[in-house]
């Protein structure tokens, strides 16, 4: 059995009726089971972090908000970062503590059982920095950083993968300071407010569809469903869904598969081959695909 639970079977006897239109409208509610899970990376996300950067450690406050297509998988963020610390840059020990505001785009993609994003953050903001030996300065912030596939792991909600930027300062003096980190493998702990209402979810993977079909004498399916992605009370997507198959009179298996209504969402599918009598999904022959995720199951 995998999660199925039908309110109305889509019943063999009504293939025996000679009648060409349809023969009966039932109901198929179906929630993705453990092994074919969605994963989405939106919402606010608010996170204390450390890194290690020009030889020293550096505190890392993180507060964006971030969403996901649930066509492609594309990510937007958008939010601040303030940074502190000390270390040695261009062989001076300094002091740096900044406050930048940054925009991301990124996209998702599979990751085995899980998912991995890629992309550009722009950044910029005010920092102030206090060179040993010199007075302190307050210089502006601009440039770039990279991120490269950064894989979440849904058992801990922690997401690592590479990390690396370059940036300069520009003094109110009109010095010009190099800042860049080499490409680091790093690993953000899960979301201290992951959990919150309103806020970061859990992410859970879940998901479910409802199917309202017609079920013809000759076999023919045909409807209309809403895959739900997330929890059906705060769910991240509900797509509407053009739905079409056939019940087989002799093995009473039937086939099903929905794609999105619109061409949005077309790319948002679902199959489904299972046991009418039983409701049991024929192993490897259904899949669900949202988010740039194919999961089969």
């Amino acid at each position: 059995m995998k999660y199925m639970k039908t309110k109305y079977a889509l019943a063999v006897g009504v293939l025996t009726l000679a009648i060409s239109s349809a023969t009966a409208q039932e109901t198929l509610e179906f929630e993705g089971p453990e092994s074919a899970r969605i994963y989405v990376l939106e919402g606010d996300f608010r996170q204390s972090a450390t890194m290690a950067m020009y030889g020293g450690t550096w505190d890392v406050q993180t507060d964006m908000q971030s969403t996901m297509e649930v066509h492609s998988g594309a990510m937007t963020s958008a939010g601040q970062m303030v940074i502190s610390g000390s270390g040695v840059v261009n062989g001076i020990d300094m002091m740096m503590n900044t406050d930048m505001s940054f925009a991301m785009k990124a996209v998702a993609k599979q990751a085995g059982a899980a998912v991995r994003w890629s992309g550009n953050a722009a950044m910029s903001g005010p920092m102030v920095i206090q060179a040993s030996g010199y007075p302190s300065l307050t210089a502006s912030v601009s440039g770039i950083g990279t991120y490269r596939n950064i894989t979440l792991d849904p058992s801990t909600g922690e997401q690592t993968g590479s990390r690396s930027y370059r940036a300069t300062a520009v003094t109110t003096d009109g010095q010009r300071i190099p800042l860049q980190q080499p490409a680091t493998v790093m690993t953000f702990p899960r979301p201290t407010i992951y959990a919150s209402e309103g806020e970061w979810r859990e992410v859970a993977g879940d998901w479910s569809t409802n199917i309202e079909a017609n079920v013809y004498s000759n076999g023919k399916i045909t409807g209309l469903g809403e895959l739900t992605v997330g929890d059906p009370e705060d769910p991240y997507a509900n797509v509407d869904q053009n739905v079409k198959g056939k019940i087989n009179s002799k093995t009473g298996v039937v086939s099903l598969s929905g794609s999105g209504a619109t061409k949005g969402t077309s790319k948002v599918k679902i199959t489904l081959n299972y046991v009418n009598a039983t409701g049991d999904t024929i192993d490897g022959k259904s899949s669900v695909n949202a988010y740039a995720q194919k999961r089969k199951f």
